[in-house]
């Protein structure tokens, strides 16, 4: 099952990690033992096939809502409007603005915050592939999601 299709009235225009936890639950009331996902990795921009992600690790912020975020917590924010198909741009595209918001509260935290206390664990428990991954997103983004065209392309970046 994609979690794009689990719709409600909070989910921003796509399903999220909240629906599906209601589904589990009620997949479980009604006997089911196992639910299977499509691939919940993280995309790119102007991809939606769950099929092409970005990492094997990282899953897809589109699938956060937005106000169980503890630095939006108590904002009014507008769910974005469902639709009959999933606009996977629009949505990005909304819920990035949210997230960025979310992010420079979080970065005016005082150090010694609990949040950030926690966040710091979690970036030394993925040390494994997090810090990777974390320098290829900051490279994807400044190269606006272009890759090399060429191996003299590849060479001029090694450089």
């Amino acid at each position: 099952m994609p979690l794009f299709s689990l719709c409600s009235e909070r989910d921003h225009g796509i399903g999220d990690f909240a629906d599906l936890i209601v589904f589990i639950d009620w997949a479980a009331r009604r006997g089911h033992r196992l639910v299977a996902l499509l691939p919940l990795g993280e995309s790119g921009p102007g991809e939606s096939s769950p099929y092409n992600a970005l990492s094997s690790f990282a899953l897809d912020p589109i699938f956060l809502r937005p106000e169980a975020i503890d630095e939006l917590a108590g904002e009014a924010i507008e769910p974005l409007a469902s639709s009959a198909a999933v606009d996977h741009g629009r949505v990005r595209a909304h819920k990035e603005a949210l997230f960025q918001r979310a992010f420079e509260r979080f970065r005016a935290l005082p150090h010694g915050a609990s949040r950030r206390r926690r966040c710091a664990e979690f970036r030394r428990s993925r040390s494994e592939w997090l810090a990777d991954y974390t320098l290829f997103r900051a490279l994807l983004e400044e190269q606006q999601y272009r890759s090399p065209r060429s191996v003299d392309d590849v060479s001029k970046c090694e450089k």
